[in-house]
């Protein structure tokens, strides 16, 4: 009984600190708009990537599930799904690349953490832990770590356009920056 009265005698006389947290947007609206079920199963993307001092155009296309790429010259582009090869060098992303683009990150089964005004999904797999920062009800960044190696994907988001895809991604891993434009969207 002691304990409960010097509890209370401390909460009295302590002063009254406010404290101001922004509103997090809904998780529902925000599930809504960027749901993987959202991304167009077939499209046409016309961009430029820019890698270093490198910057060529490049085409991605997917019709009956099948992707098309195109970029100047020589180089060998291949895109199956989640495996993207350059170079007879093979990455596999945590999602297709048309997610990114069309910001469909959101598999439905992450946990929701609230901060102030960001809104934060996060989902542990066996392999993969995945992070995805909502600020303002705007996707601002998606983090992928491989639990193994410890290695890290960051992808930051650009603005998002009313045909409603991102004007640019950047992927970020390794001290490597891979920025990709969209300039045109047939869907």
């Amino acid at each position: 009984m002691k304990i409960i009265f010097l509890f209370l005698l401390l909460l009295s006389c302590g002063p009254l600190v406010e404290v101001k947290r922004g509103k997090c947007p809904s998780k529902e609206e925000i599930l809504l708009s960027y749901s993987a079920k959202r991304t167009p199963k077939e499209f046409r993307v016309y961009g430029r990537v820019s890698f270093g001092p490198l910057k060529f155009p490049i085409l991605l296309a997917k019709f009956d599930g099948i992707y098309t790429v195109k970029v100047p010259g020589k180089e060998r582009v291949f895109v199956d799904g989640k495996v993207v090869c350059v170079r007879e060098r093979c990455y596999l992303l945590p999602l297709p690349p048309e997610n990114f683009i069309f910001g469909g990150v959101l598999l439905g089964r992450e946990r929701v953490l609230c901060s102030g005004n960001r809104l934060v999904f996060k989902d542990t797999g066996k392999i993969y832990e995945r992070e995805i920062l909502f600020e303002g009800g705007r996707l601002s960044e998606y983090r992928v770590r491989n639990r193994r190696s410890g290695k890290t994907l960051k992808v930051f988001f650009g603005p998002k356009e009313r045909g409603g895809y991102f004007r640019y991604i950047i992927l970020e891993s390794g001290g490597r920056r891979l920025k990709i434009s969209v300039e045109g969207v047939d869907i």
